[in-house]
């Protein structure tokens, strides 16, 4: 089965690390996925993109035509596809008022099949034809490491509570302004918030397992990648109500949701890191389908439906 992805590119021209992970879980199931990126943000250059994608398709045939992002929905529509698949992430639906007008067109006549990251962005949509499919985690990257080799690659000091937060500081939703309050109330002789962006996924295991704790201070978020990603790696999570990591974080040790409340987060923290006891989240990922290859088996049967009505 040929799977064309469309999607916003990175500034390599090359799809997010998200939608590459997407694809790279369905190769390993015998999907053929061909990659369409548009590079540069904004309505304007996806609609430039209308003749280049309509020739890609023309010229690829692929059987299906799987969008990510609502613009990259609107632009797979005006370039010819049809019984499209499109992925809500989050962003789209929380931004300006053009980008959650065109998400609600999209979503509502111009796409066969929804897919969205979380209950709530459900109702936001009010669709129908909706399956809600988080991002998967692949479980043979994100696993318990040796907690000291990790110090050692990472540089983390194993005398401080190093606290994790992964996310670009810049995106308003990330809201680190409030993890920079929540450590006004910490002791800064013990705790040190560590920020890493853009990094590998093996490189960013290694900080979820030298580091103690990550914490989420998102305003919101679809189902957060960083907070699965570290319960596999049975890192304990603290977080703000955020997407769906009320139900992802449900019965998992050592893990908290939290107010945005600065002081609030940073008593749950100290009540984490009073000891090096890790969290028992991996075993809540597996137990919720939430690995890479169970999330990618439930997209190809939505890719086989479509390709029957084809």
């Amino acid at each position: 089965m040929k799977i064309l992805f469309i999607s916003s590119g990175g500034q390599d021209g090359k799809p997010k690390a998200v939608v590459r992970n997407q694809g790279h879980s369905l190769e390993k199931l015998g999907v053929e996925v061909i990659y369409f990126c548009v590079n540069g943000g904004g309505l304007f250059n996806y609609l430039k993109s209308v003749p280049a994608l309509r020739r890609t398709i023309r010229e690829i045939k692929p059987d299906v035509v799987h969008a990510h992002y609502s613009y990259s929905g609107l632009l797979a529509y005006l370039s010819g596809a049809r019984h499209l698949i499109v992925s809500f992430m989050g962003s789209e639906l929380r931004s300006s008022w053009l980008s959650r007008i065109i998400s609600i067109i999209v979503a509502r006549y111009l796409c066969t099949i929804v897919i969205v990251k979380s209950e709530e962005m459900k109702r936001i949509l009010k669709v129908k034809n909706v399956e809600v499919i988080p991002n998967g985690v692949d479980l043979e990257i994100f696993k318990e490491q040796d907690k000291y080799e990790c110090y050692s690659k990472t540089k983390l000091d194993p005398a401080k509570k190093n606290i994790l937060f992964v996310g670009d500081p810049r995106r308003r939703e990330k809201n680190y302004n409030l993890a920079l309050k929540t450590f006004e109330n910490l002791d800064n002789e013990k705790f040190k918030l560590i920020q890493v962006n853009n990094l590998s996924k093996e490189e960013l295991c290694l900080y979820y397992n030298a580091a103690d704790l990550l914490l989420m201070t998102s305003l919101w978020e679809g189902s957060p990648n960083t907070v699965k990603e570290a319960m596999a790696c049975n890192m304990p999570v603290v977080s703000t109500k955020a997407g769906d990591v009320d139900l992802l974080l449900n019965n998992v040790k050592k893990s908290f949701v939290c107010s945005f409340d600065p002081s609030e987060i940073a008593e749950k923290i100290k009540l984490v890191t009073k000891d090096k006891e890790r969290s028992n989240g991996r075993e809540k990922i597996i137990k919720m389908g939430l690995d890479s290859e169970t999330v990618a088996l439930r997209i190809l049967k939505l890719y086989k439906i479509l390709s029957d009505l084809s």
